[in-house]
């Protein structure tokens, strides 16, 4: 399978995008609304282009890159893009995207249960709480919450040890500080921990930032 999938973004849906990320269960999130994203508008709003199109699209979009890797590229606006690897298998089925992970197909009921994972471990008062980093301890307390599917906890535990390739690039001159916060710069992963910024002399267009 050839080519890439663009799929413009409406004003109104830019925010489903833009929230913070700074560990695995955030970018598992990114990828996963990237996905619902998707399987939701792949019959009526995706846009098929070329591998190697060197057009520029000054309007914001997700573009689904299949080869030579499978990988997503969000341009949530003139001033932040941001890419993650895409590891499911992807098909096309009367002329809308299908997706597997393994032999597991990944439906709105798998996306539902995968997002209901994330949003339980972020809960500070609920009673697995934000402190609960385990997925062992989610799937012990799965009992007290409607059932999530073991092919769910199978997914979620292998796409939070995958590696996400994360990186995003910015124009941030309100919080510019020479080497330290270039105005114009590459944010390689998203821990504060292994994140580092990497600068350059201006904001790239979409085809720069994916050569």
């Amino acid at each position: 399978m050839k080519g890439a999938y663009v799929i413009p973004l409406a004003p109104h849906e830019i925010s489903n995008f833009t929230f913070n990320v700074s560990n695995n269960w955030e970018c598992v999130k990114l990828l996963i609304v990237c996905v619902r994203f998707y399987l939701t508008h792949s019959n009526n709003r995706l846009i098929k282009v070329s591998s190697d199109s060197k057009y520029v699209i000054d309007y914001p979009h997700i573009k689904l890159e299949i080869i030579p890797t499978p990988r997503l590229y969000i341009y949530v606006g003139p001033n932040k893009y941001i890419s993650i690897v895409f590891p499911f298998h992807i098909k096309i089925e009367n002329d809308k995207i299908a997706l597997w992970y393994n032999a597991i197909r990944i439906d709105e009921k798998i996306i539902s249960e995968i997002l209901t994972l994330i949003n339980l471990r972020g809960k500070a008062n609920s009673s697995i709480g934000a402190s609960m980093n385990s997925l062992i301890e989610l799937y012990l307390s799965n009992d007290e919450y409607d059932p999530i599917s073991d092919e769910a906890f199978y997914v979620t535990e292998n796409l939070l040890l995958s590696e996400t390739g994360y990186i995003r690039h910015d124009h941030d001159p309100v919080h510019s500080n020479g080497k330290i916060h270039p105005e114009y710069h590459f944010d390689i992963n998203y821990s504060k921990q292994a994140t580092f910024k990497y600068g350059s002399d201006k904001m790239m267009s979409n085809v720069e930032f994916e050569l």
